[in-house]
């Protein structure tokens, strides 16, 4: 479904976005001044230059827009929120009538619970009479 797909190319560009970044920390170079033991730099047969670090910054930049791209035609294919709006109101009107139904109920049993509560006072001022 669209929403996995999403997920999938979100997650596609944050793994592109940690690998990339881990990648120029790593072809970093190191400050004269700081400690050789707080960056760890491995080593390879290639090293990489200016211009070979340019070069892979710009493919990088090109693979984060195709896969933007790719997120926003996803984004595009999802339903109009209109839909979860008419679909809310529903859900509201639906609530509003049970809420109605539910508070004439209770005024029901208010006047049945007022109407006994009328019949015990009764009865014990009855009782009362009598003795």
């Amino acid at each position: 479904d669209t929403i996995t797909q999403l997920q999938d190319r979100l997650h596609d560009m944050t793994k592109r976005m940690a690998h990339e970044i881990r990648y120029f920390q790593c072809c970093a170079p190191v400050d004269p001044g700081a400690d050789e033991g707080k960056f760890p730099i491995e080593q390879d047969t290639f090293q990489e230059t200016k211009e070979s670090l340019a070069i892979r910054a710009e493919i990088s930049s090109r693979a984060f827009i195709a896969l933007n791209v790719q997120f926003d035609e996803l984004l595009a294919t999802l339903p109009l929120d209109e839909g979860d709006d008419k679909i809310q109101n529903q859900t509201l009107e639906e609530l509003n009538r049970e809420n109605e139904k539910a508070g004439e109920e209770l005024e029901f049993e208010k006047a049945e619970a007022k109407l006994l509560l009328k019949q015990v006072r009764d009865a014990m001022k009855a009782i009362c009479d009598d003795r």
